[in-house]
């Protein structure tokens, strides 16, 4: 823009434009007198006219008011220095496409995202998260701040680790999104990035496709975890523990378990039913998805009846699992011999 040998022109025109074609013009309105360096300017000028044309084509909805809260933004180098910042807004507009709303938003939102978001998350939003964008318009603008929230809460030691567990699936649907991220703070905030590491390693994007039950499995997951830790914070990670060894192989049956958990939690005192989930963890683990059963139908009404006879039980059955197999616990559990009787 600074090359034009007539700003009188230029002015004019896109002042012009701003009424005639789109309020997005609007963004060039300040640009020939911010105090920026010549390469400065020139390289938002780039940028501010890919997203011209980005909003022209896609005929997006644009608010004048938070286009100029944007601008003065990136003008100000905050939070990221203009050139940066002008250039990943960009990228997350065309990342959200094609639905045309997540454009709005995006076009809406994504500067003051930025700025909000701690410093150590806005280079992944810039690159690697972008993929996020997408999904705007079915998260909506108080879901992705949930989103974006929830990642902010694992710090910098562990967004790497969320982030790579969340874009695993935005090439799924909002739902999964929300309930990744949902499962990663969770996780890493809890110092185990372990039970991430093995359900992105089974309920992948081709498992998805050829079972119901694994398309299913994290969103009913993340509810699930979500109930228990209303009722006793950081118990959702010992189900999230036990069934993060279950998927795969037993993707079905962990998703059945899954899906019955919030009825059964909600029968139990918050302090029981964390007792529940870390013996049933604990009871899994140790014999396998033939013991589902039982954790689901008799396991919970042992809790609820006595926390501290239902934990010598599990330890038990543990160890007759550990030193006789799942038979061995299965038979205890169901007293089925004299001696499981005493």
């Amino acid at each position: 823009m600074t090359t034009d040998a007539n700003p009188t022109r230029r002015t004019g025109h896109l002042q012009e434009m701003t009424v005639r074609c789109s309020p997005v013009y609007r963004l060039f309105a300040a640009l020939d007198t911010a105090p920026l360096e010549p390469a400065t300017r020139a390289a938002v000028a780039r940028s501010l006219s890919a997203i011209a044309d980005f909003a022209v084509w896609q005929e997006l909805t644009v608010d004048p008011a938070a286009l100029d809260a944007s601008l003065d933004a990136i003008l100000r180098g905050d939070p990221l220095p203009p050139t940066d910042l002008a250039a990943a807004w960009h990228r997350a507009l065309e990342a959200s496409l094609p639905d045309r709303r997540s454009g709005n938003l995006v076009l809406r939102g994504f500067v003051e995202w930025m700025r909000d978001a701690p410093p150590f998350l806005r280079p992944l939003l810039a690159g690697d998260l972008g993929s996020l964008f997408a999904h705007a318009a079915d998260l909506g603008e108080a879901g992705m701040r949930e989103v974006l929230t929830q990642l902010a809460s694992v710090g910098a030691d562990a967004i790497a680790s969320a982030a790579a567990f969340v874009t695993a699936y935005t090439g799924t649907d909002a739902e999964h999104v929300r309930a990744t991220a949902g499962l990663a703070a969770m996780a890493l905030r809890a110092g185990r990035p372990q039970p991430l590491e093995r359900l992105a390693a089974s309920i992948t994007l081709d498992a998805m496709m050829e079972s119901q039950d694994a398309c299913r499995l994290l969103p009913a997951l993340a509810r699930a975890c979500g109930v228990a830790e209303s009722g006793a914070t950081g118990s959702g990670i010992h189900l999230l523990e036990a069934v993060s060894r279950l998927a795969g192989a037993h993707t079905s049956p962990a998703y059945g378990l899954v899906r019955k958990m919030p009825r059964i939690l909600g029968r139990l005192p918050g302090h029981t039913a964390g007792a529940y989930l870390a013996g049933m963890g604990r009871l899994l683990e140790a014999a396998g998805p033939r013991l589902i059963g039982y954790v689901l139908d008799r396991l919970p009404g042992a809790y609820g009846k006595d926390p501290i006879e239902a934990d010598a039980q599990v330890n038990d059955a543990v160890a007759f699992a550990l030193n006789g197999g799942t038979t061995a616990a299965d038979w205890f559990l169901e007293r089925r011999t004299a001696a499981s009787k005493r």
